[in-house]
């Protein structure tokens, strides 16, 4: 995601808070009607049949528009039978544990249920047939907290303007995972971002600073992020003004699907070559806290002798019988069997770090190089 983009984007909401919440505009309706939904519509309820079309009358724009009548539908259908209609959304609202396989897949059941329902009862009219967009909305005015609403067209041009390249797809194929992952990731942003945090809070209180009534908290700020998405394009409050961008293209999506892939390639090899100098750390520990100065030591040809110094590349040994000084790179010359000594686990460390001694300066160049080609690709993994 184009974090620097997605700055610019709250930047513009800023400025066009006051406008956007004034009371010819008053965006803050969608707080308003998540506070009253979840009540309204709870399948529980004995009178469900009229709550739920207060419920539809409250909603607005949000689920029902100027050509899809689907939540009317539903409102019809339980005129005729409420316990058909209550069914629906007791199975939509069941909990599904944050799952969102599950949660997808209880979405593609009520509308298909919904719509054979409506169908039956109603209309076989496409304007009537509820779809992903409905069954969203409903879970996310009943639990806003925890869900997420879903327009096609302003969350496309969203994805398109931070350069989100997941694609969740359309009807029955609707990847869920893949629109709440760009939602989660505004919304972080949103946490992370006090002058809009701030901003925001001036819609729960009047001008004379009294707290304003009847208002969801929204404390995770999934309104928020949908108000910012919805209002986003130039016909509406035009939050991408000084943005340029285009439209994510199947090619593009594509090419950025292969560079994410080359990234993931890169990691990986990072990942090998990091634990490969983590070892080679761990011997190199083991050598410098084990060889110390004052150990006794034998060399194949020069005798006894004894640890004058020692660091990560060279142990400094004095031949008193020779009358000699030599340095020796440190861990070749044990694990090569020049130098011995009587440690009683140094055979059986030698063994375990073997690979990385021997390769020792090969095993930092692969970490640097790793290091280098991964940088190239990391911001497609971000």
């Amino acid at each position: 995601m184009n974090k620097t983009r997605l700055q610019q984007v709250f930047a513009n909401y800023i400025n066009k808070f006051e406008y956007i919440t004034n009371k010819t505009n008053n965006e803050s309706y969608k707080w308003q009607v998540a506070y009253k939904f979840h009540d309204l519509i709870d399948p529980d309820h004995p009178d469900f049949k009229t709550r739920i079309k207060d419920a539809w009358n409250l909603s607005e724009n949000l689920i029902d528009s100027s050509n899809r009548y689907c939540f009317s539908a539903l409102v019809k259908c339980a005129n005729t039978d409420t316990d058909a209609v209550r069914e629906l959304f007791r199975a939509l609202f069941a909990d599904d544990g944050g799952d969102l396989v599950v949660r997808q897949r209880k979405i593609l059941q009520f509308i298909e249920d919904a719509n054979a329902l409506t169908q039956r009862l109603v209309s076989t009219n496409g304007m009537f047939m509820n779809d992903q967009r409905s069954a969203m909305g409903y879970l996310f005015l009943n639990d806003p907290d925890n869900h997420y609403l879903y327009k096609a067209s302003e969350a496309n041009d969203f994805a398109s303007c931070v350069e989100f390249y997941d694609d969740w797809g359309s009807g029955a194929a609707f990847n869920l995972e893949n629109y709440y992952r760009m939602c989660d990731m505004m919304v972080k942003e949103i946490h992370d971002c006090e002058p809009l945090r701030e901003t925001n809070k001036g819609r729960f209180y009047d001008k004379e600073g009294n707290p304003v009534e009847g208002m969801h908290p929204d404390t995770n700020f999934h309104i928020l992020a949908f108000d910012i998405i919805y209002g986003a394009p130039a016909f509406r409050y035009n939050f991408y003004d000084g943005i340029p961008f285009s439209t994510i293209t199947a090619q593009t999506r594509k090419l950025h699907q292969e560079r994410v892939e080359k990234a993931l390639e890169r990691q990986k090899k990072l990942i090998a070559a990091q634990e490969k100098a983590d070892k080679l750390a761990e011997a190199r520990k083991y050598f410098m806290t084990t060889v110390t100065p004052g150990l006794k030591v034998r060399h194949k040809a020069f005798g006894n002798g004894e640890v004058v110094s020692i660091d990560h590349e060279y142990v400094t040994v004095t031949f008193p019988e020779k009358s000699q000084t030599k340095p020796f790179m440190t861990m070749m010359s044990f694990a090569g069997g020049f130098l011995a000594a009587d440690i009683a686990d140094m055979a059986e460390k030698i063994a375990l770090y073997k690979d990385v001694i021997y390769s020792e300066r090969s095993v930092e160049n692969a970490l640097k190089q790793a290091e280098t080609e991964f940088a190239e690709y990391k911001e497609y993994l971000e």
